[in-house]
């Protein structure tokens, strides 16, 4: 059984480059269909989620991935959505 949608990747990242340059970079997944779309440009997780709820995109914060003793020990935290 091929890949249902063999062209998703590609797709996305083409949209991903043409509408949010400037506001998010896209890291490709090294397997499987998960990718992080990372913020910039001072967007925050909760602008990207009201912004793709308004449009009916469910997305998973990165934050909550975050441990949080580990993010406050390291000072390391950059906003980004889960996609997949």
């Amino acid at each position: 059984m091929g890949d249902p949608m063999p062209d998703a990747p590609e797709t996305l990242q083409a949209a991903v480059a043409r509408d949010l340059a400037g506001l998010a970079t896209l890291e490709p997944a090294d397997a499987g269909r998960v990718v992080v779309l990372w913020l910039d440009a001072g967007l925050t997780e909760a602008d990207a989620i009201a912004a793709t709820t308004q449009v009916g995109v469910s997305v998973t914060p990165l934050s909550r991935f975050y441990g949080e003793p580990r993010a406050a020990a390291t000072g390391v935290r950059r906003d980004g959505l889960v996609l997949g």
